[in-house]
């Protein structure tokens, strides 16, 4: 024992130390060395893992004992809430989730315990979480998402658990850190959301956090069908709406006779037309020439109304003044010495018929 205290220590040996005359002093002290050099090592490792697994900081991240599912803007989200009692917070922390459930093939292989990406943002951040104070991660429930035909656990058998995990620094020891909870059908409440826990302080003129009520829910509205379910009511009241609405009525066709210029075709400007528009009936384009510039006019004339003819007025004096727009694609070469007026029916494969002043 003093002697291995002595080798270990390296104290020295006095008088009493290790020779060649002894034949066996030399390899117990070689043993002594190794066996000594071996635990030191596995002690200071031992020391090393204990502060580099952070399980302190762990439980001071905290999740919420239940998730709901309600909803949010029109869309069934599942919520779960969490919290940092530290003031130093995780940073660059991230959240992810997974559906685990079972999983059959195509082929009939079945997979009991299949992983399931969920994808939960906190508020406008995404998967990043600024754990200043309490958070509620949501997931939209969509067509993309596994818990899309999942109903309430008493309505339905299937058997499923929700995992979450936020990662993230440790701010004062920069470690890595890891804290996830899971969530089992039992413990998902369908219709509730989260009560509320911030209250604004009119005297400090700052937020206060009440960690008494973390868990605490509130009963939001009836959901009792999956979110598949819900999409498929929505979709056929939508079209059943559709149906239910009343048939326009049936139009007149009506006559265009005539075209004429509100203004004389030298008046420098955009030239003013008449026309006729009744609801329901196909478009027919007016292009309409000056000396001066180029003009383009469009109004909703009946293609299958009588064709226009230069000798007669507009039936009934109907007219109404046409909208002008000027256009670049309009060549001068086309001017006349005379404004003309160039009927184009786009539901026709009728020639241009001219109409003069």
């Amino acid at each position: 024992m003093l002697f291995s205290i002595e080798t270990q220590t390296t104290i020295g040996y006095g008088f009493a130390y290790p020779n060649t005359d002894c034949g066996g002093a030399l390899p117990l002290l070689f043993i002594q060395i190794t066996v000594g050099i071996f635990l030191e090592n596995m002690l200071l490792g031992f020391i090393f893992v204990k502060f580099a697994q952070p399980k302190r900081r762990r439980r001071t991240m905290m999740f919420s004992k239940v998730a709901c599912v309600s909803q949010e803007d029109g869309e069934i989200c599942l919520q779960v809430r969490v919290g940092d009692l530290r003031q130093s917070h995780l940073v660059d922390a991230k959240v992810h989730g997974a559906l685990v459930k079972s999983h059959v093939t195509s082929e009939g292989v079945t997979y009991p315990l299949y992983l399931h990406d969920l994808h939960f943002q906190a508020n406008g951040m995404g998967d990043t979480l600024m754990l200043m104070w309490p958070l509620i991660l949501n997931h939209k429930v969509d067509k993309d998402s596994p818990l899309w035909d999942i109903k309430p656990a008493d309505l339905s058998p299937e058997k499923y658990e929700v995992i979450v995990c936020i990662e993230g620094t440790i701010e004062s020891t920069g470690e890595f850190c890891q804290a996830r909870t899971s969530y089992v059908p039992s413990e998902i409440l369908w219709g509730h959301r989260f009560d509320r826990i911030e209250e604004f302080d009119a005297g400090n003129g700052r937020w206060e956090i009440d960690f008494a009520g973390f868990n605490d829910v509130v009963y939001h509205t009836n959901i009792r069908h999956s979110a598949k379910e819900l999409n498929s009511f929505k979709e056929a009241r939508k079209s059943r709406n559709m149906r239910t609405k009343p048939p326009r009525p049936p139009t007149t066709p009506v006559s265009l006779h005539s075209v004429t210029y509100d203004q004389p075709p030298e008046y420098p400007g955009a030239a003013n037309f008449t026309e006729y528009q009744k609801t329901g009936s196909p478009k027919l384009s007016l292009r309409g020439f000056s000396q001066t510039e180029d003009m383009k006019l469009s109004a909703d004339l009946d293609c299958e109304s009588e064709k226009p003819a230069k000798d007669h007025d507009l039936g009934d004096g109907e007219q109404v003044l046409a909208e002008a727009m000027s256009t670049s694609d309009l060549s001068t070469s086309d001017i006349s010495d005379e404004g003309t007026v160039k009927f184009v029916c786009e539901d026709s494969e009728d020639d241009f018929h001219d109409v003069s002043n």
